[in-house]
């Protein structure tokens, strides 16, 4: 099950402002949550004999303050559930700061999946259009470079929150769009597809009605580069992440939502209880 958290954030990252980015409002006015806001999911790995839930995880965000300005701090954090506890520890803590309209300026990560750890320390200037990131790992010490930048490059975290202020007006079903993200020291690029309105049936959420985007990465050695990871998004004002299905080498991990706090509008499903 190693990575299975950290591949799981990546299924929750899919776009960048560049030639052929996803358009997106950004307008603070417009933006589809507010402080206090916490999505609970379960994550699910399929592999061999192994098809069951493994993980737990969260999506939280909350107003505050940032050298002096207004802004978001969001946190996805993840840990595997207490039986497999025991075979292969994992903890996953990736933490973002960005403005109402959704420009990053700091990212910080914690990971740690059994002996192996990483922490990632990045500060942009979007002056100078660049990032200082530190990195350490239980495999070298820490070190930091400073990566050029282009104006609409995310981190995972804040990659999430773009993704919900997609301006679904100016999508085009089955027009694939261009992003990229950075993690560390390096850069992945990614093709994202939308795929139009649809609905799925969840036993705990009831029918929800979505708007659905496939994702193909060029992640090196992590995903199955030859399947699509696919995503749903409430079609409503909130835009939750409410299912994800993520192909890689080794298994398949997909996310369902459970349950949705400190919404800033109404739902437009009805949750059973």
């Amino acid at each position: 099950m190693k990575r299975i958290l950290l591949i799981t954030v990546y299924a929750l990252l899919p776009l960048l402002l560049s030639a052929q980015s996803l358009p997106l409002r950004g307008k603070a006015e417009t933006l589809p949550f507010k402080g206090g806001e916490v999505f609970e999911y379960k994550l699910h790995y399929k592999w061999g004999i192994i098809n069951s839930d493994v993980a737990l995880a969260t999506i939280s965000v909350d107003s505050t303050v940032y050298a002096g300005q207004q802004a978001y701090a969001a946190r996805i954090f993840g840990q595997s559930s207490k039986f497999y506890d025991t075979f292969f520890k994992v903890r996953e803590d990736f933490r973002s700061t960005f403005t109402p309209t959704l420009v990053p300026l700091h990212f910080w990560r914690d990971t740690r999946e059994g002996d192996w750890y990483c922490r990632n320390d990045v500060k942009y200037n979007w002056a100078a259009s660049q990032v200082e990131s530190t990195v350490e790992n239980s495999n070298e010490a820490a070190f930091t470079t400073t990566i050029p930048v282009q104006k609409g490059t995310c981190d995972i975290t804040s990659m999430v929150f773009m993704m919900r202020d997609v301006d679904v007006d100016r999508l085009e079903p089955g027009k694939r769009y261009i992003g990229t993200m950075m993690l560390d020291n390096a850069t992945f690029t990614m093709a994202i597809t939308y795929k139009g309105k649809g609905t799925f049936k969840d036993k705990h959420l009831g029918t929800v009605a979505t708007l659905n985007f496939a994702v193909r990465l060029n992640a090196g050695d992590t995903f199955d580069t030859k399947e699509d990871l696919i995503f749903l998004f409430t079609d409503d004002d909130n835009r939750i992440p409410v299912r994800f299905e993520a192909p890689f080498k080794f298994g398949a991990v997909s996310g369902r939502l459970q349950s949705a706090k400190g919404l800033k509008y109404p739902v437009a499903y009805k949750q059973k209880k």
